[in-house]
């Protein structure tokens, strides 16, 4: 039985990749539960550049099947945090087409 990686997938935990995600995860939640009321209080809070802020938080929005295979190292090889920089679609099953992860 082979437990590899299997076609495209990075087979390696993507330290930056899953950092950027937790990150995202964490302002969303202080967005949505009213921890913080902005996106400039979390800049200000993590003295990083709102705009930075703003273009990152869509790692926020990612499919759960998506988040356990960057956390288990099987996210596509084309899937990095540069991948993050753009929103993705809203749609679960459009993002796993956009970035070839199948359920």
């Amino acid at each position: 039985m082979n437990n590899g990686p299997s076609g495209n997938e990075a087979g390696v935990v993507d330290k930056a990749l899953v950092k950027l995600i937790a990150r995202c995860r964490r302002w969303y939640e202080q967005i949505t539960t009213g921890q913080r009321s902005s996106l400039r209080e979390i800049a200000q809070a993590e003295k990083l550049d709102e705009r930075y802020i703003a273009r990152i938080l869509y790692g926020s929005l990612l499919a759960p099947d998506i988040i356990e295979k960057v956390l288990q190292g099987r996210q596509p090889v084309t899937f990095t945090v540069k991948s993050l920089k753009r929103a993705p679609p809203l749609d679960w099953d459009e993002q796993r087409r956009l970035y070839g992860m199948p359920r």
